[in-house]
């Protein structure tokens, strides 16, 4: 068969068509919706026949749009063709797809890096997301015609791939509306619905430099959802090729946590430098929360449906940091409880979570100036859970070891004392001025409680625990 035969070219140019005639209706929904049609060709094809630099002195004329258009297609059969190549021979030889899917992202990558040396100067007026968008549209339109025809090398990808891609896109997903959802309270909360997608939107999509300049707009809040459920979609995906790694090669699970705390500190770092700014009207915190959150969600997504990985990473261990978490609840909850019913009484609900709140995450030291604020309220609500978890787990880790050696009990008591300390210590440093509106006492009884309700936890599901207790220290009469 040769290279080039009629079926090749035929598969490679109806498959560029499809991508050609996808963008250009994506780019005149988008010209229309700002009521300025066929703006975007006649833009592009200023700046490759005209090397026009300034938007501003465009006109919109029928050859610069039939000039682009005729270049455009152009480009997408080429491109199609050389796809066509690539899957004709994948039929064959089924290892190419890997060749044929690199081929699509370079396309992405390839694309966009032309465009911005093409018309550098006019791409204040064409978005890159939009860019962006329309060639993931055109590339899922070829895909889709590639696959459709070649309907065995698509049940190859499935097979090989398929439940991979759906673990991690539904992980991805979760992760996604987990940050969605937090974030809505969170600005809801505020009074300022949709106002973090919409800051985020404007940095990233428009370059805008000041807050004020920022109008809260469903295009804005929807493209930035859309990017965000795409990166999200992505990161499952990396995670999920990792699981399935790790189920041949238990050790991968480590690589894989690894994989999440990156994650973390790659999405605050690509915060800081697409949305710098309007970093300051967003909270670090809220963010570093909601990723966390995700985190959580997707955690638990992968090691539900791979519980032996679990019992990998954490060994012998599972029962005692499982134990852990259900007593920093447990003291979590009712330091929590402890607050809102002091609160309830003297007539102001959820003061102290709030004093708190702003102390920790906005350093405000006058109670005056404090109002409650439902974002104020949940910040510190999870990160005084998240403190607690992990106390628990700590002290877990002593119960378990004095089992095997009873002395160590003293250690444990030892360790909720020093918890008590610290706390107090930690809320005088970060809350001075405010311990006047808290009062020392208030604080001090509510982690008494946390402790006694972890402590007898610990002690109901040890029983032989506390009766060694008994035998190493007998009471004399």
């Amino acid at each position: 068969m040769e290279l080039l035969d009629r079926r090749v070219l035929r598969e490679g140019i109806v498959a560029g068509l499809i991508g050609a005639v996808l963008v250009a209706i994506w780019f005149l929904i988008v010209d229309l919706s700002a009521g300025k049609p066929f703006e975007t060709p006649a833009i592009l094809g200023a700046a490759v026949f005209k090397g026009l630099r300034d938007p501003q002195a465009l006109q919109t004329t029928a050859g610069l749009v039939a000039g682009y258009t005729v270049v455009h297609v152009l480009a997408f059969v080429a491109f199609g063709i050389l796809c066509a190549i690539l899957v004709v021979a994948a039929d064959r030889e089924p290892t190419l797809l890997l060749a044929f899917v690199a081929l699509f992202t370079m396309f992405q990558i390839f694309f966009l890096g032309l465009v911005g040396i093409l018309a550098r100067f006019l791409l204040g007026a064409i978005l890159w997301w939009e860019i962006f968008a329309a060639n993931l549209l055109a590339s899922a339109g070829m895909l889709a015609y590639f696959f459709g025809g070649h309907r065995a090398l698509g049940r190859t990808v499935l097979e090989s791939l398929g439940r991979v891609i759906r673990e991690g896109v539904v992980a991805g997903l979760i992760g996604a509306a987990t940050v969605a959802a937090w974030f809505f309270l969170f600005d809801a909360a505020q009074g300022r619905p949709f106002e973090t997608p919409a800051l985020l939107g404007a940095a990233l999509f428009q370059g805008l430099r000041t807050v004020q300049e920022v109008q809260i707009t469903a295009d804005l809040v929807l493209g930035y959802t859309v990017l965000h459920g795409l990166a999200f979609v992505a990161f499952g995906i990396l995670c999920a090729i990792l699981i399935a790694a790790a189920d041949r090669e238990p050790a991968l699970v480590w690589a894989f946590v690894a994989l999440f705390a990156c994650f973390e500190v790659f999405f605050l770092a690509l915060n800081a430098t697409f949305a710098q700014s309007v970093m300051s009207s967003l909270a670090w915190w809220a963010i570093l929360v909601g990723n966390l959150l995700a985190s959580a969600g997707m955690l638990a997504y992968f090691f539900l449906g791979h519980r032996a990985l679990g019992g990998t990473l954490l060994g012998a261990w599972g029962g005692v940091v499982r134990e852990g978490i259900v007593a920093g609840l447990i003291g979590a909850v009712l330091v929590a409880v402890w607050f809102l019913a002091y609160d309830v009484f003297k007539g102001y609900p959820f003061r102290t979570p709030t004093l708190l709140g702003a102390a920790v995450f906005r350093g405000l030291t006058d109670p005056g100036a404090v109002e409650r604020e439902l974002g104020l309220i949940l910040g510190y609500t999870v990160l005084h859970g998240f403190a607690f978890a992990v106390f628990g787990i700590v002290a877990a880790l002593f119960v378990a070891a004095a089992e095997r050696q009873p002395i160590l009990t003293v250690g444990l008591f030892m360790l909720f004392a020093a918890f008590e300390v610290l706390f107090f210590g930690l809320v005088t440093v970060l809350a001075q001025s405010l311990l006047g509106a808290l009062v020392w006492w208030n604080i001090f009884i509510g982690n008494l409680l946390a402790a006694a309700g972890m402590l007898l936890y610990f002690f109901r599901g040890h029983r032989a625990l506390s009766r060694r207790l008994r035998e190493t220290w007998p009471v004399e009469d």
